[in-house]
C-alpha cells in the first residue's frame, strides 16, 4: 500500500453536508473482515482516515493550495453524487484534478440524494477530461454505490467498500456472514451484571446513568466479555495501596484516571467492551468537567468499533457537547451534523429514539447559546423539553437537565419569573434522585443561586454558592469547572455587596482554576476577568480593570463576533471604568456601545451606565 495521508477525500456538494457527514462516519467505522485483511495484506481493518473539507468555495473560485494538497494525499477520491453535486464547480474542478494526475481509476462514485431522471453525476466523470477546460469525449455512466432508500441504502457503505478493495460484493458479504456466524458460535448466556459500587463512592452518582448503559450493553455479550468487565470496573474502584490511601478521600477523578490507564493495556481484543467502557469514562469526564480528557475517550470510542447507529448517535452528541466546552465550535457542528443524519436514516422507533432527538435538540440549544443566538437556543430547548416529557416524563434525569439548562436560557434573557420555578425544580428534583452532593446538582445549585443574585437576595445567592463549593470539592477536586463557575458567582455576589476585598479573592481562585483545567484563553476566563474588573474600579485600581478588560476582548476575539453581547458587556464595563476617573467621553461612547450591543434587556450594565447615558451627557 503507497503512503498517503489519507485513505480517502470525499468530494461533495455542500447542500448534501448532513447525509455526507453520516456516510464519513459510516465509511470510517466500517470494518474489513479479518480474512480480507489477512489476503490483500492491509493495514487495517478501517479505510482511514477520510478527508472532508468543510468550507464551500464560490462558484468562481479555484481550488487551494490547501485542497490540491490534500487530493495529492489521498489514496482515492470518493464523489458523493446529486443533483447539486452535478452543477457543483468545487466539485467538478475536485475530479478534474484527480483525473489530470492520471488517477482516474482511484475514483469511486456513490449516490447520496436526487430523483431518477434527475442529473446526479458530474460533468467531468461523464467525459474524458484534458488539461484545458474543455469536456472530452463521453464516456459511460459509471457504477455507483446508492445511498437513497430506492437504492442500495444500507448496503451502499459495503459496496463503495468492495470497490475501492477491488473485490466482488458478494464476496465481501459472504466474509462478513462467516464472521459473524463465528462470533455466534461462542456466545454463551449472558449475564447480567448487579450493583457493582458501594453507595459511598460517589463516582457511583456521577456514572450512574453510563454504568447502566455499560451494564446493558456488556450483557448482550457473552459471558467471558461479561466477566472481564466486571472485574475491570471492580479492580478500577479498589484502593491502589490501602496503607497511604483512605478509601473515604480518594476522589471520583482519581479513580477515573486508573480506569482509563488500564483500558490503554487491556481488553484489546475486545473492541466492543473497550468502546462501552470508553463511552462511559468520557461521559463521566464531561460531567466532571475534564472536556479534552472527555473528547480524547469519546472519539477513540467512536471510531473503535462499527457499534449500532443509536450508539454511534449517542457518542456523536456526547463528542459534541464536550467540542462545544473546549470552544471547537466547528467540530461540535459536525458531530451534531453527523448525529442527525443518522438519526434521519434510521428506521428504529423507541423511547432510545426520543432521548436521542431531545438531546440533539438541547446540544443545539447550547451551540446556539453560545453565539447568542437566544431565541433559536430556547426554541431548540422547548422542543427538547417536549421530547423527553412524552418519553420519560418529568422525573427523570434527561428530563431535568433539559429543563435546567432551558431555565438559564430565561435567566440570561433576564426572564428571572420564568426561569426560577423550572431551576428550583431542577434543583429538588436532582437532590432527590442524585443526591444533595451529586455535581450535576451542584450545577442547578448554583444556577438558583444566580437567579437569587440577579434579583437582589445576594446573601440568598452567597450561601447557595458556598454549599456548592463545599459539597463539589471532595468529589471532584478544587479543579473542576463547577467549583470555578460558584466562585466567579461569589465574586459577583459579594461585588454587588460593597464587599470587595472578598469579591477579589473570590474571582482570583476562579481564574487560577479556570487557567488549571482550560488555558488562559479559554471563554470562562474572559468572564472573570469581565466581572473582576469592576471589583478593581470600585476600589480605584482603573488601569487593573482596563487590563481585565483587555484580557477578556483578546479571548473573546478569537471565538466570536463583534456584535457578540460579551463585546457589549466589556464596552459597558469600560464605560465605567473611563467615568470612575473623570474621563466622560470614554464613558459616553462606551456605554452607548454597549446598550447598542446588548438592547434593553441589559439591565445590570443600564444601571451601570446610568450615569453616562443621560441626554445632557450625549449632546
Amino acid at each position: 500500500m503507497s503512503d498517503f495521508k489519507y485513505r480517502a477525500f470525499i468530494s461533495y456538494a455542500h447542500a448534501d453536508e448532513s447525509i455526507v457527514s453520516g456516510l464519513h462516519t459510516a465509511l470510517e467505522l466500517y470494518r474489513i473482515p479479518k480474512a480480507l485483511v489477512r489476503l490483500l495484506r492491509l493495514r487495517s481493518r478501517h479505510i482511514r482516515p477520510i478527508f472532508r473539507d468543510r468550507e464551500e468555495l464560490s462558484p468562481a473560485t479555484n481550488l487551494t493550495g490547501a485542497l490540491q494538497n490534500s487530493l495529492d494525499q489521498s489514496e482515492f477520491l470518493i464523489v458523493a453524487c446529486s443533483s447539486s453535486a452535478s452543477s457543483s464547480s468545487y466539485v467538478e474542478q475536485e475530479i478534474r484534478y484527480f483525473k489530470q494526475a492520471g488517477r482516474s481509476e482511484q475514483i469511486f462514485t456513490v449516490i447520496v440524494d436526487g430523483a431518477d431522471g434527475e442529473q446526479l453525476f458530474p460533468p467531468a466523470l461523464l467525459h474524458e477530461t484534458t488539461d484545458k477546460k474543455a469536456l472530452g469525449a463521453l464516456l459511460a455512466e459509471p457504477l455507483a454505490a446508492d445511498l437513497r432508500p430506492i437504492g442500495d441504502g444500507e448496503q451502499a457503505v459495503p459496496k463503495l467498500i468492495a470497490s475501492i478493495l477491488g473485490v466482488p460484493y458478494d464476496d465481501l458479504v459472504k466474509r462478513h456472514a462467516s464472521e459473524r456466524r463465528r462470533k455466534l458460535q461462542t456466545v454463551a448466556a449472558a449475564t447480567t451484571i448487579g450493583m457493582l459500587f458501594a453507595a459511598s463512592l460517589a463516582i457511583y452518582a456521577i456514572a450512574q446513568r453510563e454504568v447502566a448503559e455499560a451494564q446493558k450493553a456488556i450483557a448482550e455479550l457473552e459471558t467471558k466479555r461479561s466477566l472481564q468487565v466486571v472485574s475491570f470496573l471492580v479492580d478500577t474502584f479498589r484502593v491502589a495501596d490501602p496503607a497511604t490511601e483512605n478509601p473515604r478521600e480518594v476522589t471520583a477523578l482519581e479513580i477515573l484516571e486508573r480506569g482509563r490507564a488500564r483500558l490503554d493495556g487491556e481488553l484489546l481484543e475486545q473492541p466492543r467492551v473497550r468502546a462501552t467502557l470508553l463511552t462511559a469514562i468520557g461521559k463521566v469526564y464531561q460531567n466532571l468537567g475534564l472536556h479534552d480528557e472527555s473528547a480524547e475517550a469519546l472519539a477513540y470510542a467512536l471510531i473503535l468499533d462499527d457499534l449500532p447507529s443509536t450508539s454511534r448517535i449517542d457518542r456523536h452528541i456526547a463528542l459534541a457537547g464536550a467540542e462545544l466546552d473546549r470552544d471547537r465550535f466547528d467540530e461540535a457542528k459536525d458531530n451534531l451534523a453527523s448525529a442527525r443524519g443518522l438519526l434521519a436514516i434510521t428506521d428504529e422507533q423507541s423511547e432510545s429514539i426520543v432521548s436521542l432527538e431531545a438531546r440533539l435538540n438541547s446540544t443545539y440549544g447550547f451551540l446556539s447559546l453560545r453565539f447568542g443566538d437566544y431565541e433559536s437556543a430556547k426554541e431548540a430547548l422547548v422542543l427538547g423539553v417536549e421530547l423527553l416529557d412524552r418519553a420519560y416524563g418529568p422525573d427523570r434525569r434527561e428530563t431535568i437537565a433539559a429543563r435546567a439548562l432551558l431555565g438559564s436560557i430565561y435567566l440570561d434573557f433576564e426572564e428571572y419569573e420564568e426561569a426560577e420555578p423550572l431551576l428550583l425544580s431542577a434543583l429538588i428534583n436532582s437532590e432527590q434522585l442524585l443526591g444533595e452532593a451529586h455535581s450535576q446538582t451542584n450545577e442547578y445549585r448554583t444556577l438558583v443561586a444566580r437567579v437569587m443574585l440577579e434579583t437582589d437576595r445576594e446573601l440568598e445567592a452567597i450561601e447557595l454558592l458556598k454549599t456548592s463549593i463545599r459539597e463539589l470539592v471532595p468529589i471532584t477536586g478544587r479543579n473542576y469547572p463547577g467549583v470555578a463557575g460558584a466562585y466567579m458567582h461569589l465574586g459577583r455576589a459579594y461585588n454587588q455587596l460593597g464587599r470587595f476585598a472578598h469579591a477579589q479573592e473570590a474571582f482570583d481562585d476562579a481564574l487560577e482554576i479556570g487557567e488549571a483545567i482550560h488555558g488562559a484563553s479559554h471563554g470562562f476566563n474572559g468572564v472573570v476577568h469581565i466581572f473582576a474588573s469592576l471589583t478593581a474600579t470600585r476600589v480605584g485600581a482603573v488601569e487593573v480593570a482596563h487590563r481585565r478588560l483587555d484580557q477578556a476582548e483578546s479571548i473573546f476575539e478569537s471565538l466570536f463576533s463583534s456584535d457578540h453581547v460579551l463585546f457589549g458587556m466589556i464596552a459597558a464595563y469600560r464605560g465605567v471604568a473611563f467615568g470612575a476617573i473623570g474621563k466622560i467621553d470614554g464613558a459616553v461612547s462606551n456605554c452607548r456601545y454597549a446598550m447598542t450591543v446588548l438592547g434593553e434587556s441589559a439591565h445590570y450594565e443600564a444601571e451601570l451606565c446610568s450615569p453616562w447615558l443621560s441626554e445632557s451627557l450625549i449632546e
